[in-house]
């Protein structure tokens, strides 16, 4: 097309002379644009018309932004117009369904491209642009591509959408409700699965240098809107939806990256790593449950950089890389990326697992040593994460680590991000007993104190008053938490916070400290029951509302719902927390575990590092109810606290199993173990004269007779009964015969086919199996299970079974 005279000329005094117009120049220069370009629209010559429109975007571009904001140029009606040909093509792209032409769309990116030179430098494109039919037609163009585009797109204009939005449309207050920018986070995702994002991926990999608006938009300026400004109600959808479009691909660019020749040294290569772990720290960082169940390979990639023997030798070279504040790109700044998303990697559910089974802890022993501190406490967190209770005791490092992170917290206490870092990693540690009392020997609890009662941030608030309630299961902190006038006061003022995470805290705190012994005896008197009463056989509740009540952590929410399902499914009644109730949360939880038949105990790792969790176990514990614990992640086994409450009951591995296997296994097990009528105590056993002794003392002028206990008598010859059919005494007569009475108080009341189940437990996991026999007889009986004793016990149970078989 040949531009009309009018227009042409105007356009080639400006393609001329640009730097050195008047105002007064460019205002006549804009009439005639104006006047032109409307009478064309007007004689329906609607292509000759979009073809104009782009030359005057061309040359008007060409115009020096500093003369373009002056008040006579900027408040001309020709932007005006941009802005209505911007709502036309909306509405075009729109109806049309499928995409713009290519007119069309270079019209679109020219008027974004001006709109957004000028926004910084003027409010007069806000006032603009804040305009109701615009918003509009923004909106449903969003929703459209939201419903219409959900895989990876070649779309150029969902980018040229996502630009619009964010650097136009910033300050007009469209994108100020959390409807809205659902709208915008949701668009933002098409943008990162578009193929202009892949381009972008591929061009940071081999030219960072050159990077376009469009590529650092796509590559950087998403991810600040991604996934941290998603609205709570719809995050968890979005993250989803990402995860399962570009996970898979973030993975192959990794794994490529990290080919047998990388070169770590290559800055192309240190920028397009940093990139892809920062997107990987993001994405974890964002505690989504299940995005990570199938991308277990990125958990080798970070152990392929961490373990690199050359970058963590430059690391001990380059100390002066604490002050890189410019975060220039480094080995060091790759390493501490690689570390940071380990670190959050470690805190994920489905990583968890797959972590503490490569048993990584002297590599992370060994980063704990350098010079970088930020890299140093991410590699502590780690071994917070991931240390077992076995391997804590082994290192005998309680002590050195306790004081680590407590030193630490008096050096940040004014620094609220460096703090919750370190808290992160305490509050991970302090779930084992070795840490808790070093804690309160070390006069950490005064410091926890401090940060739970100053508002340094929310967040760290948050995080030590969480410690403080893990460590009220301790006697001494608890005494010492109690008698901490000021700290109580605060703690309950607490109770009628705005915060939900705070208000919840602070009731546990409450409840631990005091409610729950208060609840204990008022249970116990209006039962006819003594408190007190250390009797090791489970008990029935006095009143049953329900069949089952499930205990469980947030984290392992989609699996417990299928759980409660497939229980409903059978008419059972079921208990669980859809965090729906009102009122004290926790003392509904202790009715609900006082008026319960079974406790399914869901156990994981972020089971067994939930305070809240532990509260709910433990109460259960202490009540005698009837325990049922069922393992929710693949590899999971419990330890610690969570291991001695699970003892020696059988478990049902829902890692193991389908869901509806593992549902069979489960409703079996209740069946079994449902309440029997209890049966008449069994004649006592005929015992000869010489089994009796008596001792006569002297004690001032009376004569005391002492009776000793008879002799134990074997009646059954177990060996001649398969163990499948003994009896609880033939067990009994089992224990006696081979002299494992110190096995007693585990085999109490069970018959030979429960016996069978045991040893399959010590069999499969014999470590697990002695730390939580060990731990269960020190606690109930102050006795000590001598490792030897607990093999001979195993190896007795074998030939048993196998003589059976």
């Amino acid at each position: 097309m040949t531009l009309n005279k009018v227009i042409g000329t105007r356009v080639e005094t400006i393609t001329n002379n640009a730097q050195n117009l008047t105002n007064d120049q460019v205002v006549l220069i804009f009439n005639d644009f104006l006047s032109e370009v409307t009478k064309q629209y007007e004689e329906c010559e609607v292509d000759d018309c979009l073809e104009t429109i782009e030359y005057i975007l061309d040359v008007i571009l060409k115009i020096p932004i500093k003369q373009l904001i002056s008040e006579s140029i900027i408040s001309h009606a020709l932007f005006p117009f941009f802005r209505d040909i911007t709502i036309r093509i909306l509405k075009k792209w729109r109806s049309e369904c499928s995409r713009l032409n290519i007119r069309e769309t270079n019209i679109f990116e020219k008027i974004i491209q001006l709109f957004s030179s000028l926004i910084d430098d003027t409010d007069v494109i806000t006032k603009l642009l804040t305009n109701e039919e615009l918003f509009a037609e923004v909106k449903l163009q969003m929703e459209d591509s939201w419903n219409n585009k959900l895989n990876v797109n070649d779309d150029p204009n969902i980018t040229n959408l996502g630009l619009f939005c964010v650097h136009t449309l910033k300050n007009t207050g469209l994108f100020d409700n959390n409807k809205n920018i659902s709208l915008l986070i949701g668009h933002i995702t098409n943008c990162i699965k578009s193929l202009d994002y892949i381009s972008a991926l591929k061009k940071l990999q081999l030219e960072p240098n050159i990077l376009s608006h469009t590529d650092k938009f796509l590559l950087y300026t998403c991810f600040e809107y991604f996934p941290k400004r998603c609205p709570p109600d719809s995050k968890q959808h979005i993250v989803i939806d990402l995860c399962s479009a570009m996970l898979e691909r973030y993975e192959y660019t990794l794994e490529h990256l990290l080919s047998s020749n990388v070169e770590f040294s290559k800055h192309s290569v240190i920028i397009s790593l940093e990139y892809i772990l920062n997107i990987f720290y993001l994405l974890l960082d964002a505690e989504v449950p299940n995005t990570f169940r199938k991308h277990a390979k990125i958990v080798d990639h970070l152990l392929t950089i961490l373990s690199n023997k050359t970058l963590f030798d430059y690391l001990q070279l380059r100390p002066d890389d604490n002050n890189n504040y410019f975060n220039t790109p480094s080995t060091t700044t790759l390493m501490l990326s690689a570390i940071k998303t380990f670190d959050a990697a470690s805190s994920n559910p489905d990583l968890l697992p797959i972590i503490k089974d490569k048993q990584k802890t002297k590599l992370f022993l060994k980063l704990a040593t350098v010079s970088h501190e930020e890299i140093k406490i991410y590699a502590n967190n780690i071994m917070a994460n991931t240390i077992s209770e076995h391997e804590l005791e082994y290192m005998g490092n309680a002590q050195e680590m306790t004081s680590m992170y407590i030193d630490k917290l008096k050096q940040i206490s004014s620094n609220p991000k460096e703090a919750s870092k370190s808290l992160s990693g305490l509050k991970a540690l302090v779930q084992h007993d070795h840490i808790k009392d070093e804690l309160i020997r070390q006069d950490g609890l005064s410091l926890l104190i401090k940060y739970a009662c100053n508002d340094y941030s929310i967040e760290t608030q948050r995080d030590a008053l969480d410690i403080l309630w893990t460590t009220a299961f301790n006697d001494d902190a608890a005494a010492a938490l109690k008698h901490d006038e000021k700290f109580m006061t605060y703690v309950k003022s607490l109770l009628t916070s705005n915060d939900p995470k705070l208000k919840k805290t602070a009731e546990g705190i409450i409840w631990k400290l005091e409610k729950e012994k208060e609840f204990k005896e008022k249970k116990a008197k209006l039962s006819g029951t003594n408190e007190t009463d250390n009797a090791s056989d489970e008990e029935e509740p006095t009143k049953v509302e329900y069949d089952i009540m499930i205990s469980y952590s947030w984290a392992d929410q989609d699996l417990c719902a299928k759980i409660h399902e497939g229980l409903l499914a059978k008419s059972f009644r079921v208990w669980l927390d859809k965090n729906e109730m009102h009122g004290s949360t926790i003392e509904a939880m202790a009715n609900a575990v006082d008026s319960s038949e079974f406790i399914l105990m869901c156990m994981s790792e972020t089971y067994k590092r939930s305070t809240n969790c532990k509260s709910e176990a433990e109460y259960a514990f202490s009540r005698k109810r009837r325990i049922i614990p069922i393992i929710m992640r693949e590899k999971y086994r419990p330890d610690g606290w969570l291991g001695f409450i699970a003892g020696s009951r059988m478990y049902i591995d829902f890692g193991e199993f389908d869901v509806q296997t593992g549902l069979e296994k489960l409703i079996n097990e209740i069946e079994l173990n449902r309440v029997k009528p209890k049966q008449k105590p069994p004649p006592p056993r005929n015992v000869s004269s010489d089994d009796l002794q008596l001792v006569q003392k002297s004690s001032g002028n009376a004569d005391q007779v002492q009776t000793v206990q008879p002799k134990y008598v074997v009646k059954f010859d177990t060996h001649n009964i398969s163990i499948e059919s003994w009896s609880e005494d033939d067990v009994t007569d089992f224990l006696h015969e081979n002299k494992l009475e110190i096995m007693l108080p585990f085999c109490q009341q069970i018959t030979g086919e429960e016996l069978q189940f045991m040893y399959k437990m010590c069999e499969s996991n014999p470590n697990s199996m002695y730390l939580s026999l060990k731990a269960e007889l020190y606690k109930t009986k102050n006795k000590v299970l001598p490792i030897a004793t607990y093999l001979k016990f195993v190896n007795h149970l074998k030939q048993c079974v196998y003589e059976s078989n």
